[in-house]
C-alpha cells in the first residue's frame, strides 16, 4: 500500500514540474516544442477538406493546398514578393512580410526561420549554419518594422533566364497578450530572371 501511494506522489510532482517548466517557457519556443502559454496554433500546411470515401457520416478527406504568394492566417497575413529586378548570375532576392491583425503583434522572442526548397537553377545566398538554403533571424535576415510588421530577406543566385518560384516553409510567430501563435506556413514566390 505505501509503495502505491508514494508511486502516485512521485508521478503527481512529475507531472506537476513539468506543467510548471511548459508555463514558464512561454512563447518563444520553436514550434517543434509544445507552447503552453495560452491557446496557440500551428499550422504545417494550408489544407482544404473535400468529400472523402470514408465509411459515416460526414467523412473527409484532407487534401494539402499548393502554396501560393499571399496568406491570410487567423491574426496575420503573409506575402512573398520579387525585390527588384532579378537577372541570371546576379544576386537576387524574395521579401516574406509578415503582418500580425487585431490585437496581434510580432513576437519578437521568437527565432524566425524560412527553409528554402531546392530547385534547379537556383543558388540559395544564406549563412545560416543548417545550410545555404535556409533564412533565419539568428543569421540576420529578419528584421522587425514596429509592432505588428517583420520582413524575411531570402536571397539567391538564378543560374538562367526565365521564371524561378521559390518555394519553402516559414517558421513564424505573432502574439496578443494573452497568447501566442506558433505557425509553419508553405509560401512561395514567383520570379522573373532577366
Amino acid at each position: 500500500m505505501k509503495h502505491a501511494s508514494l508511486s502516485f506522489a512521485l508521478s503527481s510532482l512529475a507531472l506537476g514540474a513539468a506543467t510548471v517548466l511548459a508555463i514558464a517557457t512561454g512563447c518563444s519556443r520553436d514550434s517543434e516544442a509544445a507552447p503552453a502559454k495560452g491557446n496557440t496554433t500551428t499550422t504545417a500546411a494550408p489544407v482544404v477538406a473535400s468529400p472523402g470515401t470514408g465509411t459515416g457520416t460526414g467523412s473527409a478527406e484532407v487534401i494539402p493546398v499548393a502554396a501560393s504568394n499571399h496568406v491570410d492566417g487567423k491574426n496575420f497575413k503573409l506575402d512573398a514578393t520579387p525585390e527588384g529586378d532579378c537577372k541570371a548570375g546576379a544576386p537576387c532576392s524574395v521579401v516574406l512580410r509578415l503582418e500580425a491583425a487585431g490585437d496581434f503583434h510580432i513576437n519578437k522572442e521568437y527565432p524566425y526561420k524560412f527553409k528554402a526548397a531546392e530547385g534547379a537553377g537556383i543558388e540559395f545566398q544564406g549563412t545560416d549554419a543548417a545550410g545555404k538554403n535556409v533564412f533565419s533571424k539568428s543569421a540576420g535576415d529578419f528584421k522587425v518594422d514596429g509592432e505588428k510588421i517583420a520582413t524575411m530577406r531570402v536571397k539567391f543566385k538564378p543560374t538562367a533566364k526565365g521564371n524561378v518560384t521559390i518555394t519553402g516553409t516559414y517558421k513564424m510567430s505573432v502574439c496578443s497578450a494573452k497568447e501566442c501563435q506558433l505557425e509553419s506556413q508553405e509560401i512561395q514566390a514567383t520570379v522573373a530572371v532577366k
